[in-house]
């Protein structure tokens, strides 16, 4: 026996275990290699796509093949290059291609895929706030044509891919900044500063070699003063070349550079002219090279270098990278250049104190400000002359820490000992207006002498503390909102994981299909009134035609953000606005942002987040809170594309709608199928065309009362009880008398439709229509009139007794017959008013 296809349902369910598992796959990355091979691995499970490619636009707008399966090289460089959004400047679509040999865009690459053996292509966008990043490509050895669900799987791929692209890139560029400043931070001495920071950029780019080059004395040679390769991948004989050698302005890369003033990258070094270490390069195996200037009051004082072990395009992220490097180069250079002039002068002690970049404050033995530097007067808001004389508890440490703090002061005088002196700590420090913000804090005696004096290096880490917290943030979002394919589950995770961290209060809504808004549970940190928020909950609901709020937010797509905001306008959007508003002026309100939750260019969502109390939004924030949305509007809209999938697996194998129309002599037929619904993916419009006799067709337009696939299956029974009428020989009256027969052995589905019998020959174009309880046909003339055609009848499936009148028509020539659905009058522009 010959194995059977699996029921769509099982299908169905299968595809959907087969995206959950390349979710995973997909979901944390190591590196951009393991994401390209994870992708194209996808594309295979999912697909059956033997051949496929990556491909990434390059810096300079150039689409270059990152990874594939199953192509050959020439084909690959053929390849580089296409781009067919070319042009495009917001949400690509895909490019459908099932047959090569009839796409004209595809005629400069026609040569290269017959040679290849490929037929039929698909491209699929790798798109990141509405710009093309790349794309995936699907290829297949004979015609093929993409169904909805392969364009959908395939779409879903290049989603996860996207973000873990993102995620990536953001990653790498987070962990170079913490290692270089904390390399800038630490290091004791300007050279062991500069190792730190090369190491550190080795380690977190994954490149293999660098080295900084100083411009010498009279600015005409450049010479090598620290390097640093990658322990497991050393290039010795690079690195001795390098630490030998001596360039001239516009010699080798340092050279160029310099004589430049700007970032070089080139892709392959050894293939360069201007590259005298090319030989050893080559040897080594070092290719990737790119090179920033390091400035020091303007002027370019040296260059950084960094090879690694592959031929690579320009990597806009790494460059701008490096090259911020490079300026914190010149910045540590700077102020260790005025620390050394400083130790030379008698005003050593005062230019330390004044060039940290710290606030540094100066004790004595009875708890006493002596002095502080300018920023600490920046950091603390105090004024030095009015401080100079005050304690040091009553300026900076918090009410709650100041008992603790004079007791370990007066254990030091007593014991010699103390707890936090020659350590670094974190703790919380307290500002002239009362805000208290985290600091890191190290103290220190200065020198031997009675009394003792001491000086404390306070650093404000508010700025890493909060992305840290971001990133265990988004790490929390990224678990939480892929952990359920159930829509409010979804949104009931993302308004939970945002407590504490990013808001005090979090509240998430669902756009319904009637345009309808519906919020969802509301989540508040530890301190709410509860009774207020039960009273926020019986509130009437949002007012979806409001010109502001959230209703504006879903309308528009676009976020709305408030680092300062009154109860009337949290309020604004609801029923009852002023009853609203005294309960939220109950609640200290102090910020709020409202972000839509977006997929596929549509807005499926929203999610508000609102801080008490002293907090306040900013724009850190805000982008935060915007990553987050978006990553929960791609799980939102898979959650409802599953519930979707879920109730039409069972009817995906039916031919709902004609796969095409016949064609009719001296007339253009043209049909236009649209589902309204925001998550129906199929519905009870339906139409139909077919030929009865020579010369003879029926045409058929109906809308059954319902959705989903109950009003699904009815469109096909109807479907087939018109062309067995048709074919008997009943005209559309008669047609529809027995679609109403048929509906009455089940009172529970109404049904609206319009019947046509239409005849072509040489004498004209001939209509007679019949309409039971459906918008009536209209008929547009060459000069501009418009007539509807036909009168009224009875409803399907309602009535016993019904009537139906056949009118007959002809079609001038030029004219256009127009049949439609509700669906159509009723569907709302831009401006939320109805079509008509």
């Amino acid at each position: 026996m010959e194995p059977q296809e699996a029921p769509a349902p099982v299908q169905a369910l299968q595809t959907l275990r087969a995206l959950a598992k390349v979710a995973d796959a997909l979901a944390d990355p190591t590196t951009l290699e393991d994401l390209y091979e994870a992708a194209l691995a996808s594309l295979d499970t999912l697909l059956g796509a033997e051949r496929s490619a990556l491909l990434l636009r390059d810096p300079d707008g150039i689409m270059r093949c990152k990874a594939q399966r199953g192509l050959s090289a020439p084909y690959r460089t053929a390849l580089e290059g296409h781009d067919p959004w070319a042009g495009r400047t917001a949400d690509p679509a895909p490019v459908l291609v099932p047959d090569v040999a009839s796409d004209g865009d595809l005629l400069h690459l026609l040569h290269a895929l017959r040679a290849e053996g490929i037929e039929a292509v698909a491209l699929f966008p790798l798109v990141a706030r509405g710009q093309a990043l790349g794309e995936l490509a699907v290829y297949h050895a004979t015609p093929h044509g993409f169904d909805e669900l392969e364009v959908e799987v395939a779409l879903t791929v290049a989603r996860h891919v996207t973000s873990a692209l993102e995620r990536l890139r953001q990653q790498r560029t987070l962990k170079a900044q913490y290692a270089i400043t904390g390399a800038l931070a630490d290091a004791a001495d300007i050279e062991a500063t500069v190792q730190q920071v090369l190491k550190g950029l080795i380690e977190t780019t994954g490149w293999r070699f660098g080295a900084v080059w100083r411009l010498e004395a009279g600015g005409t040679s450049l010479r090598c003063v620290q390097t640093w390769a990658d322990p497991d991948r050393p290039a010795p004989r690079f690195e001795q070349m390098t630490r030998e050698l001596v360039l001239g302005p516009g010699v080798g890369l340092p050279g160029t550079v310099l004589q430049e003033g700007g970032p070089i990258w080139m892709s392959d070094a050894p293939a360069e002219p201007n590259f005298p270490r090319w030989k050893v390069a080559l040897q080594e195996q070092l290719h990737a090279a790119v090179g920033v200037p390091i400035r020091l009051n303007g002027q370019t004082v040296g260059v950084m270098e960094m090879l690694t072990d592959d031929a690579r395009s320009s990597d806009t992220d790494l460059v701008e990278l490096v090259e911020a490097t490079g300026r914190q180069i010149g910045q540590v250079l700077e102020r260790r250049r005025a620390e050394h002039e400083s130790l030379q002068g008698r005003e050593m002690r005062a230019a330390l104190f004044e060039a940290s970049l710290d606030a540094v404050l100066t004790m004595d033995h009875e708890g006493r400000l002596i002095d502080m530097n300018d920023v600490a007067e920046q950091m603390f808001g105090h004024v030095r002359s009015d401080a100079i004389g005050r304690t040091v508890a009553e300026l900076v440490v918090p009410p709650a820490l100041r008992d603790a703090h004079r007791d370990g002061l007066r254990r030091y005088l007593r014991t010699g000992q103390g707890n936090v002196l020659g350590h670094r700590i974190e703790i919380t420090a307290v500002r002239a207006d009362g805000s208290e913000f985290p600091v890191e804090l190290g103290i220190a005696r200065a020198g031997t002498s009675e009394p003792p004096v001491f000086t404390g290096f306070v650093r404000d880490i508010t700025d890493r503390n909060r992305r840290d917290a971001a990133l265990r943030l988004l790490a929390r979002a990224g678990i939480a909102l892929g952990s359920s394919l159930d829509a409010e589950r979804t949104l009931n995770a993302l308004a939970e994981l945002s407590i504490s961290d990013l808001a005090d209060i979090s509240v998430a809504y669902i756009q319904e299909n009637d345009d309808s808004i519906r919020r969802l549970p509301m989540r508040s940190a530890a301190g709410v009134d509860p009774e207020v928020l039960a009273g926020l909950e019986a509130s009437p609901p949002l007012d979806p035609s409001a010109a502001g709020g959230v209703p504006e937010v879903l309308r528009t797509g676009r976020p709305a953000f408030h680092p300062e905001v009154t109860a009337a306008t949290l309020a604004a959007d609801t029923a009852d606005p002023a009853a609203h508003a005294r309960l939220i002026g109950s609640l200290d309100v102090s910020s709020w942002m409202c972000l839509p939750l977006r997929a596929r260019g549509r807005t499926v969502g929203a999610v508000s987040f609102i801080a008490t109390g002293r907090r306040r939004y900013d724009e850190a924030d805000l982008r935060l809170a915007q990553d987050i949305a978006a990553r929960a509007g791609l799980a939102l809209d898979n959650a409802v594309l599953y519930r979707e999938r879920d109730e039409i697996a069972s009817t995906l194998q039916r031919r709902l709608l004609p796969p095409s129309l016949p064609p009719v002599p001296g007339v253009d037929v043209a049909v236009r199928y649209i589902p309204a619904g925001r998550t129906e993916l199929v519905g009870g419009d339906f139409y139909d065309l077919f030929q009865v006799d020579e010369g003879k067709w029926f045409l058929l337009v109906g809308d059954v009362c319902g959705k989903g696939t109950a009003a699904a299956a009815v469109t096909a029974v109807i479907r087939q009880a018109v062309r067995a009428c048709a074919l008997k020989g009943d005209g559309p009256a008669d047609a529809l008398r027995s679609v109403n027969r048929l509906l009455l052995l089940d009172r529970e589905i109404f049904t609206t439709a319009c019947v046509g019998e239409l005849w072509s020959d040489a004498a004209g174009v001939r209509v007679s229509i019949a309409a039971a309880g459906h918008p009536l046909p209209l008929l547009a003339h060459a000069d501009g009139r418009v007539q509807t055609m036909g009168e009224p009848g009875s409803l399907l499936g309602a009535f016993d007794e019904v009537s139906f009148t056949e009118h007959r028509f002809e079609i001038p020539p030029l004219s256009v017959l127009l049949l439609y659905t509700d669906g159509v009058s009723e569907h709302r522009r831009d401006d939320g008013e109805l079509f008509g």
